[in-house]
């Protein structure tokens, strides 16, 4: 899907600059953006595939891409529609610009979720992480991490390589819901409140009213599918 939107954005934009070129106004410059953000996202992918790229990476690229590709198409379908009219009615074409323009604005304003939420429960989980992971010192190479299946992925990926400085190549698991290697972790914080946590796994000398810590084994044997929503438990076994 990916692979199909920065091919058909590099034809809209490499369109606007054949349509633009000769006049060399805004609309060649928007074009070479388009063109720019496409080349871009695609050494995104490639980093990725050759192992030293993120996935997260191409996501967070990939929202603005999406933005700057609606401000060429509606320009191709302005230049277009008004030329068609040969320049006689450009009311609706102009319509049609400023449609879209506003499209691209709600696009970006929306790719940044969940930053349009209320996130106060989850810089109050932020800072009682980084509270309780300062008492912890591994004897290990084993690292900690964040979880949170109430949550989008991201935040508890942001917290786990901003905070917490685990790896990110390995940290990426976290944003697609796979379990992380277990010798490379050692506990994960989850929100006090998340019916996902269970309680068997507690560390109660890492835990607070906010955050619980857990052992990450013992989340593995429990087989805490994150955001996928908690699991019916037979033994009655969770945070309440």
């Amino acid at each position: 899907m990916q692979i199909f939107l920065l091919v058909g954005g590099v034809a809209a934009s490499i369109k606007l600059i054949q349509r633009t070129v000769k006049n060399e106004d805004a609309g060649m410059f928007l074009g070479c953006m388009g063109l720019s953000a496409c080349g871009l996202a695609f050494l995104q992918m490639l980093l990725f595939w050759i192992g030293i790229g993120s996935d997260y990476a191409i996501a967070k690229h990939m929202f603005v891409l999406v933005a700057i590709l609606i401000f060429v198409l509606a320009a191709n379908l302005a230049l277009r529609r008004a030329r068609q009219a040969e320049h006689q009615n450009f009311g609706k074409p102009a319509t049609v610009l400023v449609m879209c323009s506003v499209l691209a604005l709600l696009t970006a304003r929306i790719d940044m979720y969940p930053s349009i939420l209320n996130l106060s429960k989850v810089l109050q989980f932020q800072t009682a992480v980084r509270e309780l992971s300062s008492r912890a010192k591994n004897s290990d190479d084993r690292g900690m991490i964040a979880l949170a299946s109430e949550w989008p992925p991201n935040i508890a990926y942001g917290i786990t390589i901003g905070d917490l400085r685990f790896p990110m190549a390995i940290a990426d698991l976290i944003l697609i819901q796979r379990p992380l290697p277990r010798d490379r972790v050692s506990m994960a914080f989850m929100p006090t409140s998340d019916p996902s946590a269970p309680r068997t796994c507690v560390i109660p000398a890492f835990s607070n009213q906010i955050a619980v810590a857990l052992d990450y084994a013992c989340i593995l044997v429990a087989e805490i599918q994150i955001g996928e929503g908690p699991k019916p438990s037979a033994r009655g076994d969770q945070v309440q």
